[in-house]
């Protein structure tokens, strides 16, 4: 479905702009529209070709020529000039909703203004004018927070990283790989009365009988 009518089957809808809710009185059509986008264009001497970097889009500029000629076309406009520029000391205009197929087909809903000219005339033919410039307006995105989590020193324990996977771990509660009194190689090398220690197994009599201390 097209974004905006076509003006030979639509005609009207080219003759009208409606700002901020408000439909402009007369005839308006939209003048001075130009599309941009920023681009880095950098040229190596002695090559062909260049380097072209996208850096965003820049708000479209434009305006809006207002045609009156009627006692009631005026009276509209002074109420819709009344909204669009306030009086100094009250609440600033902030963006408006703008509504015309031209801007339609590039996507463009709201606008702030930035000039307003005229009333130009009347003219010989009792036509008179007004110009509101306007550039387009769209809020920077958010950009969004990344980055790359790091783990402390050395990092988890193997044992540790199995559990933070959400991988089981078997044989009762979480184990660590700190360093744990060593184990005798067999049953019979463990003397009655002995005891475990960081560095080997004590036997009755102080000494080690297993481990590093022996």
């Amino acid at each position: 479905m097209p974004v905006a009518p076509w003006f030979l089957t639509d005609p009207d809808s080219w003759d009208t702009v409606v700002f901020g809710g408000v439909k402009l009185p007369g005839l308006c059509k939209i003048d001075g529209l130009k599309v941009s986008q920023r681009w880095d264009i950098r040229e190596a001497p002695g090559t062909d070709g260049a380097t072209e970097t996208h850096k965003g889009y820049t708000p479209a500029s434009f305006s809006v020529v207002v045609t009156i000629w009627e006692d009631e076309h005026w009276a509209t406009l002074q109420a819709a000039i009344a909204k669009i520029r306030p009086r100094p000391g009250k609440s600033p205009p902030g963006a408006f909703d703008v509504v015309h197929p031209k801007l339609a087909l590039y996507g463009i809903k709201s606008a702030i203004v930035t000039d307003i000219s005229g009333p130009d005339g009347p003219d010989d033919a009792g036509f008179g004018k007004i110009t509101i410039s306007c550039r387009e307006y769209f809020a920077q995105p958010k950009k969004n927070a990344t980055g790359t989590a790091k783990t402390s020193k050395g990092g988890p324990s193997v044992t540790e990283k199995s559990f933070l996977d959400g991988e089981r771990v078997p044989d009762g509660p979480l184990k660590t790989d700190r360093k744990e009194p060593p184990l005798p190689a067999r049953v019979d090398d463990v003397p009655p009365g002995a005891t475990a220690t960081e560095d080997g197994v004590k036997g009755p009599g102080g000494g080690f009988v297993l481990g590093s201390g022996v």
